[in-house]
């Protein structure tokens, strides 16, 4: 243990609010490994776990566009929430509601050999499309991470997910 301690060093090499770069030195690869695992383990997320589809007329299948949604990270703290646990229903305290509702139509004014995204409206149903339901700001900073990720693919006269509303539950893994 002292040969361990005394050979042992650890240095940040970046650092900021969505990563951390840093170097072990000293260590064999299996206790490094060991590391990232508790690392990934203690680090808690938010996470799209359930998915209501009222209306997915795009040519990805149901079941493939909730586990696309499910890889949306969310920037929520997870601090703020409470573990849901079996016998209680979802509320504000366990709980985050979105909405998604988007639908393709074709843009009268660009011409034909225009790229898909000029030729159509919403084309691309991104995680930006994610509309927080919210009840007075209770969760307030609640949002995508990233704004660019691409879900779903349209073309016109299709609707991505729901013409009325999809409704994500984001719940703590």
């Amino acid at each position: 243990m002292e040969n361990f301690s005394a050979n042992f060093k650890i240095n940040v090499l970046e650092m900021d609010d969505e990563h951390m770069v840093f170097e072990m030195i000293g260590v064999d690869a299996p206790i490094a490994n060991a590391f990232r695992r508790i690392l990934l383990a203690e680090v808690p997320t938010m996470a799209i776990e359930k998915v209501l589809i009222t209306d997915n007329t795009s040519i990805i299948h149901d079941e493939v566009l909730a586990h696309r949604l499910g890889l949306v990270p969310i920037f929520a703290d997870p601090n703020d929430f409470q573990y849901k646990s079996a016998d209680k229903d979802y509320d504000d305290k366990n709980s985050i509601l979105f909405k998604l509702s988007v639908k393709c139509t074709r843009n009268p004014d660009a011409p034909d050999d225009a790229p898909a995204t000029t030729k159509y409206f919403n084309s691309n149903v991104m995680s930006s499309d994610l509309v927080l339901v919210s009840d007075g700001g209770v969760h307030a900073n609640v949002r995508t991470v990233h704004e660019d990720i691409l879900i779903a693919k349209l073309r016109p006269g299709q609707v991505g997910a729901t013409s009325s509303a999809v409704y994500l539950i984001i719940l703590m893994w």
